[in-house]
């Protein structure tokens, strides 16, 4: 029972990663550039928490 329900989730994943590819392909190009960017910027340290971000807009509104 064990491999079946290895097998079941094996196939599942192959389905999911398959509809990734399939969602980022279909993406629009300046979207997909954002997002790029994002990652990019995320890796090199440049952000913020989103906490940190969340507590200076709600100090914001407070006002």
């Amino acid at each position: 029972m064990l491999s079946e329900d290895e097998n079941l989730l094996s196939q599942i994943q192959q389905l999911i990663e398959g509809n990734e590819l399939q969602f980022w392909d279909e993406m629009n190009p300046k979207l997909k550039a954002s997002i790029k960017t994002g990652l990019e910027q995320s890796k090199a340290g440049m952000g913020m928490v989103h906490e940190e971000v969340m507590k200076g807009y709600r100090a914001k509104l407070a006002k």
